[in-house]
């Protein structure tokens, strides 16, 4: 016995798909988000595991437990890679707004030429803005 599963559709032609302008935009904006909520979180964690170790450990945990070290690294370890994992964010998020920027389809007016008159008639076309 045999059978096919299809999970995702598979384009014929073998092309890309092209984001639209609004598509790259949405993207950039929720990189941007994910970026800020890391360095954030990051650099709160990294406070807090900062501050933790830098103050007597007596006044917030019991010194018999040797834990409290491993408690105030990883939050400053995790921190710090929060911190440092944003950096990719805000980079995807600055090129996707970049190639939002460049790229657009919208409907421009033409003349067209119909039985000896002029009209203007809406035809869509692909916009490329190329920076120098």
């Amino acid at each position: 016995m045999m059978l096919t599963v299809v999970a995702q559709q598979v384009p014929q032609d073998n092309s890309t798909h092209k984001f639209t302008r609004e598509e790259y935009l949405k993207k950039s904006k929720g990189q941007k988000t994910a970026a800020i909520v890391l360095l954030a979180g990051g650099g709160a964690l990294l406070t807090v595991g900062s501050i933790l170790t830098l103050n007597d450990p007596v006044y917030y945990f019991d010194l018999e437990d040797n834990s409290n070290e491993d408690v105030e690294a990883a939050l400053i370890l995790v921190g710090g890679v929060a911190m440092l994992s944003s950096i990719p964010f805000f980079i995807a998020s600055r090129k996707n707004k970049a190639r939002a920027m460049q790229v657009s389809v919208k409907n421009e007016m033409a003349l067209q030429l119909q039985k000896g008159t002029m009209f203007h008639k809406s035809i869509p076309s692909l916009n490329l803005k190329i920076n120098f």
